[in-house]
């Protein structure tokens, strides 16, 4: 039974999901433990106004997710009785600031989540790519016969196993990607200011600056999105990718020069695998499209129907662990915030 006083206000709007990352079973548990849960899902394009209309002064929890307002300082002050955020996505730049950690307000991010998806799909798409399968794909589809099972066989194709990879920041897409490489037996070289020897250790890599980095075989950029990062990956580091190697960017667009970046991929010089792009959805003009060796896909890597799904479940279960006074799993720490992506 639903206990008085403790309301939690499901914002989520599921419309136009491929799949929900808030489905009525990872609710369940937080009725089980005697929380009375209103389902207020807020219309695209809602305002902060209708943020704080929609959900309550009664509300101690909200579990939102991609499309929220800002939790301004108006908006708090309209939730008094406002103690936890729980956003099912990534980053929380745009949905918080200082005046909610002020407040004392927890606030949970399922980004540990979706980067276990995005370190899958970069291990994904570095197995596609090295092993140059679209072109053994294309091959034998080009003739079923004996002469397309010839063209299936690659010459360009490559192993991942004992690759040297750079990888872009330690971040937590990075950092999954890492432990997702180690039964390959990688030389692993990592760029971030903040690892210390200590952690490189631990993480079983090496610390390198940026330009060796860029000098590997496989390079993997997880930079999050900061003033310091804009433009990180220039002309010069692209250019330091050897022929024949492998680039891959699944965290932001700024962190990556892409005029010198299609330069480089028209030239031929090494292959790529991009999720995120300066404009999206991608143009159809985009000079990235029709590459040979270039995989490009529409922003999904951390996207799988069962990720999403866990999202929920992650989010409700650190809900219940502040309702009991616990430790949160993927507490957002504001010590850290000018590091967050």
């Amino acid at each position: 039974m639903a206990e008085p006083g403790r309301v939690v206000v499901n914002l989520i709007n599921p419309a136009g999901r491929p799949a929900s990352v808030l489905p009525p079973e990872a609710i369940e548990p937080l009725r089980t433990a005697g929380w009375q849960v209103r389902e207020r899902p807020l219309p695209r394009g809602a305002s902060a106004g209708d943020l704080a209309a929609s959900i309550g002064p009664e509300a101690r929890a909200v579990l939102a997710s991609w499309g929220c307002p800002p939790f301004t300082p108006e908006v708090h002050a309209a939730l008094p009785r406002l103690g936890f955020i729980g956003y099912c996505a990534g980053s929380v730049k745009h949905l918080v600031g200082p005046a909610t950690f002020e407040r004392g307000v927890a606030v949970v991010s399922a980004a540990p989540v979706i980067a276990l998806g995005v370190a899958e799909y970069c291990l994904a798409v570095a197995l596609w790519s090295l092993r140059d399968l679209g072109a053994s794909v294309a091959g034998l589809a080009s003739d079923p016969g004996r002469a397309g099972w010839g063209r299936g066989k690659s010459a360009a194709s490559r192993s991942l196993w004992g690759r040297s990879v750079g990888i872009v920041s330690a971040s937590s897409t990075g950092r999954g990607f890492i432990r997702l490489l180690q039964p390959f037996g990688c030389d692993i070289a990592v760029y971030d200011p903040y690892l210390d020897e200590g952690a490189a250790r631990a993480l079983g890599v090496r610390r390198a600056d940026l330009d060796e980095v860029c000098g590997q075989s496989v390079v993997s950029v997880h930079a999050p999105n900061l003033p310091a990062t804009q433009g990180l990956v220039g002309r010069a580091q692209l250019a330091r990718v050897p022929d024949g190697g492998l680039f891959i960017n699944s965290s932001r667009p700024g962190v990556v020069d892409y005029g010198a970046l299609a330069e480089e991929l028209r030239a031929g010089r090494f292959r790529a695998a991009l999720d995120v792009f300066p404009q999206e959805p991608l143009p159809p003009d985009s000079p990235l499209h029709g590459l040979p060796g270039v995989v490009l896909t529409p922003h999904v890597a951390g996207y799988s129907a069962d990720v999403y799904a866990r999202i929920g479940r992650e989010v409700v279960a650190d809900l219940l662990r502040w309702d009991a006074g616990q430790a949160l799993q993927m507490g957002v720490d504001f010590r850290r915030w000018e590091l967050l992506a």
